[in-house]
């Protein structure tokens, strides 16, 4: 079924979930953030809810489709995707909404506003940004994780978890934008920030990772 920019492949009965989304591109150094929700998808497992349709929010000369060829057959192309899986949670009230996708190049307020409408249908009820960046710190130390809010009733979560709130004044993921659309349709969102040292530029970072955990 296809509803707009979203083609749903199941219509399961989600009771009042959490939404954890993450993006591969700028907000997600050494692929912390997409590598967590990765593992989490495979982990839990969960299944494949919906994909959000690509056409709209890429440049496709930057972010190349892919197609394999075999004996000069072409076959079908593959898209950048942004995926939505779900979780049924048998030991609590709460089920769990996984986004994992590329950050889109255009149309920001637009794919901000499609994922805002996805979390009010399904009566979301907190949703968490994760991401990743290069910071000046040794690899020998605790992993660091900072982060911020929607709503200044929110700070409780991160004093909960000893999480470090965060100053900054700057260039901004898609994270910064979903944090104000979700917060005009008062849903509560935490953008979640691992930080890896600037000298690993590896494709992946246990370290980091085991911090988002």
């Amino acid at each position: 079924m296809q509803l707009g920019d979203i083609v749903y492949y199941m219509q399961p009965n989600v009771r009042k979930p959490d939404l954890v989304a993450a993006f591969l591109g700028w907000p997600d150094a050494a692929q912390v953030s997409t590598s967590a929700i990765s593992y989490l998808i495979d982990k839990l497992p969960a299944l494949k809810l919906a994909e959000i349709k690509s056409d709209d929010y890429y440049d496709f000369t930057k972010v190349r489709p892919t197609t394999n060829i075999e004996n000069g057959i072409i076959g079908p192309m593959n898209m950048p995707r942004n995926g939505l899986y779900y979780w049924e949670n048998s030991e609590g009230p709460n089920d769990l909404i996984l986004l994992t996708g590329i950050e889109p190049q255009v149309h920001w307020q637009l794919y901000a506003e499609i994922i805002a409408d996805l979390a009010g249908f399904y009566k979301v009820r907190r949703a968490y940004f994760i991401g990743g960046f290069y910071d000046r710190i040794p690899h020998t130390r605790e992993t660091r994780i900072s982060g911020l809010v929607n709503d200044r009733g929110m700070l409780e979560v991160l004093k909960k978890f000893n999480l470090e709130p965060i100053d900054y004044n700057g260039p901004s993921s898609i994270h910064g934008l979903l944090m104000n659309v979700f917060a005009s349709r008062r849903i509560p969102a935490v953008s979640l920030w691992g930080h890896i040292p600037f000298y690993i530029r590896s494709e992946s970072n246990p370290h980091g990772l085991s911090g988002n955990s």
